[in-house]
């Protein structure tokens, strides 16, 4: 199945198949392992903070779809 993938890849886009070991993203991606590590942990602890109030949990759990969620996380 992969070789066909790849052939395929390559004739009908142009494109190539990279398979990465799995936990290598960040030697791959460098945003992963810099800025975006950075920024990541921010928004990780201004979404804690916000799901600490107790409305706002029951909403993320209960009402929100993942469109929603997505909205709101980059706010």
């Amino acid at each position: 199945m992969l070789d066909f993938n790849k052939r395929k890849c390559r004739k009908e886009i142009n494109a190539i198949i990279y398979l990465v070991p799995e936990n290598h993203t960040e030697n791959v991606q460098p945003i992963d392992a810099g800025f975006g590590k950075q920024m990541k942990a921010k928004l990780g602890k201004a979404m804690e903070e916000w799901l600490e109030e107790g409305k706002n949990l029951n909403m993320w759990h209960d009402s929100l779809s993942a469109k929603q969620r997505r909205i709101l996380m980059t706010r």
